[in-house]
């Protein structure tokens, strides 16, 4: 269950990094406003992939 939890938070990691690059190649009125929101999902995606590694990592 772990591993399928771990590839899971991979492949959210992976959609929000293509939102980041979309967001900071789209040009739009209010681009730092997407920019930050994605940077934010980004970093969440990025949170949750380390913890669940680590999870992985203590069994």
């Amino acid at each position: 269950m772990k591993l399928i939890q771990f590839i899971l938070s991979l492949l959210i990691t992976l959609c929000a990094l293509g939102i980041f690059y979309s967001a900071c190649i789209t040009p739009a009125p209010v681009k730092l406003l997407n920019i930050s929101f994605a940077t934010l999902i980004l970093t969440g995606s990025g949170i949750l992939t380390v913890l669940t590694y680590k999870e992985l990592c203590q069994e």
